[in-house]
């Protein structure tokens, strides 16, 4: 089964405030990747968590590429 979590790009610039409230910070890095902060919905993870499982697939979707990691 595929699994897709929307996620967004943790914003470097001061002058951006992402709004943190029910919010799940993160990495994401890997070998072919550069290692870029990431902010989740918590009520989204928690939903793909229960379904998915802790040793699932998951594509991310909304930093500007694809990229696949265990959850």
């Amino acid at each position: 089964m595929t699994y897709t979590l929307n996620v967004q790009e943790a914003n470097k610039d001061k002058s951006t405030v992402v709004d943190m409230t029910n919010s799940i910070k993160a990495v994401v890095y890997g070998p072919a990747y550069p290692s870029t902060a990431l902010v989740i919905n918590q009520k989204d993870f928690t939903k793909l968590y229960k379904e998915a499982g802790e040793s699932s697939i998951v594509t991310l979707s909304g930093i500007g590429f694809n990229n696949f990691t265990n959850v």
